[in-house]
């Protein structure tokens, strides 16, 4: 329930910034480019005397704008007058125009006979490892005197002339914008001789940081890979939720089998030993599942110990099993009032007990078991005969309970080995 509430809280999160930015994107996010024209910048003047023509352009600066003065002479070549605004640094770097979407030109026009205007934006580029100048350009129907102009970008196109110029095999005819060099406003390609003054008092790129439609393709894969992720979510949630169940019912078979419980003989079994008043092995489940699960989500250690009274079966046989019987009820009693309350005493059969030590390190339960040896030592248990037991400790290493109690019992057969009357580890 609280995973579902996040998700869909993620999601209201998500469509509130979408809305916004798509708002923000409408209403705001403008950017614009433009400079300060003067004297100080280097406009140029052309005119068709490069192509053999004899028109006559003369280029000054009018109230301190740019102003180009033509006469156009027909001729054999085409004829015309053009001023150049340079948009590149002094390393020949141009503008990026990609993100904006519009160009306003101000300008002042006087003609003697109606004509266009040609609006270029030039772009560099390198093709075949040759620097080349893409020319772009938007044919501009002007009116006399001072008017505004606001030319969508997306309506330059790279004009035909320039298409036949070029040698380069199989060159882009689509217009480029990424890294203009100059504006270049142009006369127009009326055929006739005529009289043109032009001039610019203003220019200015308008656009947004984000275009409208990578905007949105940004969203959509936002979204895309948010519904991705929750899939993800829910399929390891789903199987999360199975491994846990299959782990969980391998894990009780595991224990019922190595406890033994015949299950289909009985219904229930005593969890008590009855002679000594301890744990038995069926007492030993919920314990033995409980260290599983702590070891598995690494919340704390749990340590085994074995312990075995030595001679014990010698004890029997000159004393008698009543005298044994004696024996384990006292020891069992004298076990419980020196372990902690979060050990866990049980009879694991015959004259042999474990200790399950929960939250215990390896030293901790080394520790305990050298004292439980010691206290046992000088205790007098039995008026008949000195007893005495051997230990053997293991931490829990994995999610099996039966290596665990083979390293314990291997420990424990080492202390006896040893002389008995001691405590061995299991590696």
């Amino acid at each position: 329930m609280k995973i579902l509430i996040k998700t869909e809280f993620g999601y209201l999160i998500l469509l509130l910034l979408t809305l916004g930015l798509v708002a923000w994107q409408h209403f705001g996010m403008n950017v614009s480019y433009s400079y300060e024209l003067s004297r100080a910048v280097p406009i140029t003047l052309s005119n068709d005397d490069i192509n053999g023509g004899r028109s006559r352009g003369q280029l000054s600066f009018v109230d301190g704008k740019p102003t180009l003065n033509c006469e156009i002479v027909l001729s054999q070549s085409f004829a015309f007058c053009s001023m150049l605004l340079p948009l590149a640094d002094d390393d020949g770097n141009g503008i990026d125009l990609r993100r904006f979407d519009s160009l306003t030109l101000t300008l002042g026009y006087e003609a003697s006979e109606r004509d266009t205007l040609l609006v270029y934006l030039n772009n560099g580029e390198r093709i075949n490892n040759n620097d080349i100048i893409r020319a772009n350009v938007q044919v501009l129907v002007p009116s006399a005197g001072i008017q505004h102009y606001t030319l969508p970008l997306s309506q330059f196109h790279v004009p035909s002339w320039w298409v036949f110029s070029r040698t380069e095999a199989k060159i882009s005819t689509a217009s480029q914008l990424d890294n203009v060099q100059n504006i270049q406003i142009s006369t127009g390609d009326h055929r006739s001789a005529r009289d043109v003054q032009i001039q610019i008092l203003d220019f200015h790129f308008d656009g947004k940081w984000i275009r409208a439609a990578d905007l949105y393709f940004y969203l959509l894969m936002v979204w895309a890979i948010a519904a991705v992720l929750q899939i993800v979510v829910i399929a390891r949630r789903f199987r999360f939720k199975y491994l846990y169940t299959q782990r969980e019912a391998k894990r009780l078979n595991e224990i019922n089998s190595f406890l033994k419980i015949e299950r289909d003989k009985f219904e229930t079994l005593a969890k008590q030993d009855s002679l000594t008043g301890c744990l038995n092995r069926n007492g030993l489940i919920d314990i033995l599942e409980r260290a599983i699960s702590q070891y598995e989500s690494g919340q704390s250690a749990t340590a085994l110990i074995l312990l075995d009274i030595d001679h014990f079966k010698q004890l029997n046989d000159n004393f008698g099993h009543d005298e044994g019987d004696r024996v384990l009820v006292a020891l069992a009693t004298l076990l419980r009032q020196h372990i902690r309350d979060n050990d866990h005493l049980v009879r694991w059969g015959g004259e042999e007990f474990a200790i399950v030590c929960e939250q215990t390190s390896t030293a901790g339960a080394l520790t305990l078991a050298e004292n439980l040896r010691a206290v046992i030592e000088a205790s007098h248990i039995s008026e008949q005969a000195q007893v005495t037991a051997s230990f053997g400790v293991a931490q829990l290493n994995s999610n099996h309970i039966e290596p665990w109690f083979k390293r314990a019992d291997e420990s424990l057969y080492l202390a006896k080995h040893q002389g008995r009357n001691r405590v061995a580890l299991a590696p």
